[in-house]
């Protein structure tokens, strides 16, 4: 282990060398672009070219050949396309209901169009959205109003050709994590808000469905445990007065892992923090990066380790022969002496 740690603290010096090689090249090259002075040789004057009048007259420019019937001149420059841009022509209203208060998003293509936020009772509307001929595709995303958690559904409608509304949309409950990843005899909590009385159903992608109704409020809370060694899929959907919601496009991620899994991922998450903590000391006190770390691979040298542990063995050596000495030689046997 000691080797590759000192094999880590040579490849960063190394890194670090060359990012001052580097960084001294471009320094030089920018003072040579901002004073030429310091670096180019002084370029002479031209010798000035005697200008002689003459009464012959200037000659008239060449006039343009005339073309051949039928040939068309050859264009200077080709004119720029027009882009394509879809006009909206028709206007699109959406509305349905979700957990109250909540913030709905609504994009197309990754792009914001309009966002609103529902009623205490869960309602919402987004109406007046312009499109264009032809519009099919929007997502809808949910954030509950304590914000933690959320949901995405995206839809596809018929190619619209004159003004539609979509309407009596259930969006799906919110759903957040207490921990994304767990060991496998161990429990986490998903959460979320949906309508009033809702009962909630969270699919876990290795067949398991929990169940549970929310509260006043919209709450619901559900422990997952005894989960098998693996990673899996989470989504919620809810029932509401015998209608069923949408199915979220987006799952969160669960992962359970076995006690050297985790001890695994926690060096993996140690040693990336070490790197980004390296790097950002690298950058900030470059100055002292390089005496340091010859510092370090000089204490993790064996032959350093040796000495220190001889010097430290002999300094007590040395106090305990102070102490015998000090309560008299009839105690030597008592320590061995």
């Amino acid at each position: 282990m000691q080797k590759y740690f000192c094999l880590i603290i040579i490849a960063i010096s190394l890194f670090f060398i060359e990012s001052v090689h580097v960084n001294a090249e471009e320094a030089a090259v920018n003072a040579t672009v901002d004073n030429p002075t310091l670096t180019s040789t002084p370029t002479p004057s031209p010798t000035p070219t005697p200008i002689f009048l003459s009464s012959t007259p200037t000659p008239s420019p060449t006039p343009t050949p005339t073309l051949a019937p039928g040939v068309s001149p050859t264009p200077t420059s080709m004119p720029t396309p027009t882009p394509n841009i879809p006009i909206p022509e028709f206007s699109l209203d959406i509305s349905g209901f979700s957990s109250p208060n909540a913030s709905i998003v609504m994009n197309s293509n990754g792009v914001f169009v309009r966002s609103t936020t529902a009623d205490k009772d869960g309602n919402f509307f987004i109406t007046g959205v312009k499109v264009s001929k032809g519009f099919t595709d929007f997502c809808l995303e949910v954030i509950d109003f304590k914000r933690i958690g959320d949901s995405t559904t995206c839809f596809k409608i018929p190619p619209v050709i004159e003004d539609t509304s979509k309407k009596d949309i259930f969006l799906p409950p919110s759903m957040g994590l207490a921990a994304r990843t767990i060991i496998y005899n161990e429990s986490t909590y998903a959460y979320g808000y949906s309508m009033r009385k809702a009962k909630v159903s969270v699919h876990i992608s290795a067949g398991i469905t929990l169940v549970t109704t929310t509260d006043k409020e919209g709450y619901y809370k559900v422990q997952i445990k005894d989960l098998p060694v693996g990673t899996y899929e989470l989504f919620a959907t809810a029932n509401y007065r015998d209608k069923e919601s949408e199915k979220p496009t987006k799952t969160l991620e669960l992962k359970s892992l076995s006690p050297a899994g985790q001890l695994k991922q926690n060096v993996v998450t140690f040693l990336q923090k070490l790197i980004t903590w390296i790097t950002e000391f690298i950058e900030n006190y470059g100055w002292l990066a390089i005496p340091i770390i010859i510092l370090i691979i000089i204490l993790f040298s064996k032959k350093v380790r040796d000495k220190i542990k001889a010097y430290i063995r002999k300094s007590r050596e040395t106090d305990l022969e102070k102490e015998i000495l000090k309560h008299g030689a009839h105690h030597a046997w008592f320590l061995g002496f």
